[in-house]
């Protein structure tokens, strides 16, 4: 959810996670009991995404061991596309691949860590560490880049996580130590809370990013945002009801799916002539507030974003019929209604726009904590120039 709003301020959510894991290395080098040239940085998933950033975006970081994270996009763009944190805009289309990452530590050990049966495929894993080792003989130093492939899924069985400690013993304590893992009791989570009800006072992430945009915020024109005029996606599915020829007038419908189906019928049988228009990515199931998230990750890897995709699908549809009709209307409902804003103030010859269930302010979704839906009307930096009303 946070990455959702954070984009449409204009930055990655991730930012604030790789803020987070640098003041905690604050904290640590702080105490005496802490050696500053020896800090090793690992986590799995989303933790093995901020041991990546972390790592090479602090110097005091002197061993990196991420787990169950590193892949190529050559793999990821098909398959696992990472949550908003793992997905910067811009990133593959600037030439970029999760290899830099390592680039950009090198030549400090660094530990990648794969599983059998992953989402985040040991062939993934296996070309970003092939490209790594090529760039750490650079500098004679293969012996400090490692990989390691444990059994079962996502996550760090036993296998994975004594080649973890292996790794910090071998180069935070000169090799002296036994990587076999410890019989340890857990302690349950209360007994590991540093403050009451184990919540840390101060403001909470969806605050703190609005009142960043708050600040940033400045009066434009948001259309400006908007990239429509290019070539099709080639991917829009149109359909046609109601009466061919007996009419002046034409209802675009954006067809996401039953509602609008059924409205479209309703309108045809009253003698409304519709075009319903299914746009690219509008039948990906996600969740109930994240929506299909994964098409637009993919989107603002290569630079592009799927609402302005959409848009334009749907002003060539509309531009199809407007020397065929008199009057030619937009209709879209709930998520619909974002292409329906952003085509239509392209088009001056467009009758009107009829818009249901919309949110009708992103400056509402902004502050929200729990929006539903949002990322379908995400255009980077979008909130930063204006709102829907504009």
């Amino acid at each position: 959810m946070n990455g959702a709003q954070a984009l449409l301020a204009g930055e990655s959510v991730a930012r604030y996670f790789i803020h987070d894991s640098m003041r905690g290395i604050d904290y640590l080098v702080s105490r005496k009991e802490v050696d500053p040239a020896r800090i090793g940085v690992s986590g799995c998933s989303g933790g093995g995404t901020q041991t990546m950033d972390v790592a090479a975006l602090d110097e005091r970081v002197k061993v990196a061991a991420p787990a169950c994270v590193m892949n190529s996009f050559e793999k990821v763009m098909a398959g696992p596309t990472g949550d908003s944190e793992q997905s910067f805009p811009g990133f593959v289309s600037d030439g970029l691949d999760q290899a830099d990452w390592i680039y950009q530590f090198a030549p400090k050990p660094w530990l990648i860590s794969s599983t059998e049966e992953d989402f985040f495929t040991p062939a993934g894993a296996e070309i970003v560490y092939r490209q790594g080792l090529d760039f750490y003989r650079i500098f004679a130093a293969e012996d400090r880049l490692k990989w390691v492939v444990g059994p079962d899924g996502h996550g760090t069985p036993l296998k994975v996580r004594e080649a973890i400690y292996e790794w910090m013993i071998r180069w935070l304590k000169d090799g002296q130590g036994d990587a076999k893992e410890l019989d340890l009791a857990m302690l349950p989570t209360g007994d590991l809370c540093v403050f009451a009800n184990c919540r840390a006072p101060g403001k909470d992430l969806t605050t703190v990013i609005a009142e960043g945009w708050k600040a940033r915020r400045k009066q434009a024109d948001p259309r400006k945002r908007i990239a429509l005029g290019g070539e099709p996606t080639g991917l829009a599915e149109v359909s046609w009801l109601g009466p061919d020829g007996k009419t002046d007038e034409l209802l675009v419908m954006v067809n996401d799916g039953v509602p609008a189906e059924r409205r479209a019928a309703s309108l045809a049988k009253l003698g409304m002539r519709v075009k319903l228009v299914k746009l690219a990515g509008s039948g990906q199931v996600g969740g109930r507030y994240s929506g299909g998230w994964i098409d637009h990750a993919r989107a603002w890897l290569v630079g592009k974003n799927l609402p302005s995709l959409r848009a334009n699908d749907l002003l060539v549809e509309v531009r199809k019929e407007l020397d065929r009709y008199g009057k030619v209307y937009v209709h879209g409902w709930a998520w619909g209604g974002i292409p329906a804003i952003y085509a239509a103030h392209a088009e001056k010859r467009i009758a009107g726009v009829w818009i249901e269930r919309t949110p009708w302010s992103l400056a509402m979704a902004m502050e929200a904590k729990l929006p539903r839906n949002l990322q379908e009307a995400i255009v980077v930096g979008l909130a930063l120039k204006g709102d829907f009303a504009d």
